[in-house]
């Protein structure tokens, strides 16, 4: 159905260009992630790649709630103390991670994206190859359990401490555009440390070593949104009235001229962010590079750039989505391990 709901918000709602204010009201009207640790029987040994996806119905603990998503990942070697640190241990290959995801409040189908050090990773699931991606329909109240196996040439088996990030995404077959406002509420993502041996572990995988950081073009000290994009060039609306304006749901764009995006992220008091933006689900270039890797000041507030992203050789209608995943190279805490969206919308390329 063209206008079914998408995370709540229907055809009929009217707002265009509301600006955003400080007290991050869209935070609490409704949406939450819902993130619970499950007990797994260490015993339980799966030594195949073609377990099944299973389906069971899903205990909703906050019914308050309109609308949500549940998202959760461990495997069997998930102890108390390595969910606390929100650690994946994968001792054996042949042993899958178990990836969660319910939504409460509607049916939609959902498009599921893995990224092993912040770059798309190959997987298998019930004996069948994905390249980054797997699509699969949820239901009401219903949880899903999909068994994943990643990509053993991918992995970087030594004793650093490395990522996997997960997203969530809802209703892939439809646009922003299809829709009156934009929404930052479509699906759960998280970031878990993921490592090979308990005996060491490295702060950081390799590559961050050969990073380079950039500087936010400028600072705010009011917080608004964890994550906008948007045209508003120079942050006009920010400097002049002190708020944020969410992204029109479609944007007009020609091929063939750099494809402009400003980025206006919640600091929250971290030392480090990085942003992945994605088309059509899919990991685009952030100034020739995978990901955009930010050194913050530390203090609250909102931090804001321009940045150019990589377009597709096609013309089309592109679903263009950002994460901002902060302290990215540390280990994960409980306050970081969910990770925030930008406000969704569809990009018209000509």
């Amino acid at each position: 159905m063209r206008h079914s709901k998408i995370n709540g918000l229907n055809s009929r709602s009217t707002t265009l260009r509301a600006a955003i204010v400080p007290t991050a009201f869209l935070l609490f009207v409704g949406i939450v992630f819902l993130v619970y640790l499950l007990h797994i029987d260490s015993s339980n040994s799966h030594t195949n790649t073609s377990e099944l996806i299973k389906e069971t119905p899903f205990e909703n603990l906050h019914p308050e709630f309109e609308n949500s998503y549940y998202i959760d990942v461990y495997n069997d070697n998930s102890t108390d103390q390595l969910k606390e640190k929100n650690t994946i241990f994968l001792s054996d290959a042949n042993n899958p991670i178990y990836l969660e995801f319910a939504e409460v409040g509607s049916s939609t189908q959902v498009i599921m994206v893995l990224y092993y050090d912040y770059v798309p990773i190959k997987f298998s699931i019930d004996g069948k190859n994905y390249v980054e991606s797997y699509t699969f329909d949820a239901t009401d109240s219903m949880k899903v359990t999909i068994p994943v196996f990643l990509d053993e040439e991918q992995l970087n088996r030594d004793d650093a401490l490395h990522k996997l990030f997960v997203t969530f995404t809802v209703s892939p077959n439809h646009h922003a555009a299809e829709y009156d406002r934009v929404t930052n509420f479509y699906g759960a993502n998280a970031v878990y440390d993921l490592v090979y041996s308990l005996s060491s572990m490295e702060p950081v995988f390799e590559s961050e070593k050969q990073h380079d950081y950039f500087i936010p073009d400028g600072n705010h000290m009011d917080s608004f949104s964890p994550l906008t994009l948007n045209t508003d060039y120079g942050a006009k609306e920010l400097i002049e009235n002190d708020g944020i304006l969410r992204p029109e749901p479609l944007i007009e764009h020609k091929q063939g001229t750099p494809f402009k995006l400003m980025y206006f992220l919640d600091k929250s008091e971290a030392s480090n962010t990085l942003l992945i933006i994605t088309i059509n689900f899919s990991q685009a270039k952030v100034n020739g590079k995978n990901y955009y890797a930010l050194s913050l000041d530390g203090n609250a507030g909102t931090a804001y750039g321009e940045i150019e992203i990589a377009l597709p050789n096609e013309p089309g209608m592109y679903e263009i989505i950002g994460y901002a995943i902060q302290n990215p190279f540390s280990p994960i805490t409980s306050d970081k391990v969910l990770v925030d969206s930008s406000y969704r919308f569809t990009l018209n390329l000509t």
